[in-house]
């Protein structure tokens, strides 16, 4: 276990982060308290799995849902049949249709504006001349 200062972490951050996927524990402090500590991931946290069960239970604890009485087996065979068919998320098709849609709205609010200017000048100049006195 190592011990650092914040700063000395924040400017030194590449040495560190080797250091943790060496395996070694880096524990940060600011006023000699600790604040937070870096380690190398459980190789529990690997298996998507253990990950299932460890958010399930998680969440049964806290009281957002109430987990079925199913032995083990049961709910490894519910696990492997929907775990298979999530899809991976696509971060760059979302970013490409958030862009397309704040895109198409901006070209629709131009529209409009252009629109509304165009019925302004055509009113203006089909309108009979003041005299200006």
């Amino acid at each position: 276990m190592k011990s650092v200062g914040i700063r000395d972490f924040k400017n030194n951050l590449n040495k560190y982060l080797h250091l943790a996927k060496a395996g070694e524990t880096i524990v940060i402090t600011e006023h000699e308290q600790v604040i937070a500590e870096i380690k190398k991931p459980s190789e529990f946290l690997n298996d998507l799995k253990k990950r299932s069960y460890i958010y399930l239970e998680e969440q049964n604890r806290i009281g957002k849902i109430k987990l079925a009485k199913r032995n083990q087996s049961q709910i490894d065979s519910i696990l492997k049949r929907y775990i298979q068919k999530m899809p991976r998320i696509s971060w760059g098709a979302i970013r490409k249709d958030s862009r397309t849609d704040r895109l198409t709205a901006t070209c629709e609010t131009r529209l409009r504006s252009l629109k509304s200017r165009a019925t302004f000048f055509a009113r203006l100049a089909c309108s009979e001349p003041k005299n200006i006195s």
